[in-house]
């Protein structure tokens, strides 16, 4: 639930923020949420082959997508 809070507050940045950074933000809110699904899939449900790489994969991306969004828009907005 957490985590689908955090993408609907990263898609409620739309029209608020420039769309570049509104897009690689919410990408890597919905990749952060594939890999938490990813981890429940495979915990509670079958492992799948290679799935510590793909959740990790996805994980890091997404994180990296979130943080590079949030910066962006940090550097447009307090633009010296």
């Amino acid at each position: 639930a957490v985590l689908a809070i955090m993408s609907l507050f990263a898609l409620n940045r739309f029209n608020n923020v420039t769309s570049i950074s509104f897009f690689i933000t919410y990408i890597g809110s919905l990749l952060f949420m594939f890999s938490d699904f990813m981890i429940g899939y495979t915990v509670f449900y079958k492992p799948l082959p290679y799935s510590s790489l793909i959740i990790m994969i996805t994980y890091i991306t997404g994180q990296l997508l979130i943080i590079h969004g949030l910066i962006r828009h940090h550097l447009l907005v307090h633009k010296s």
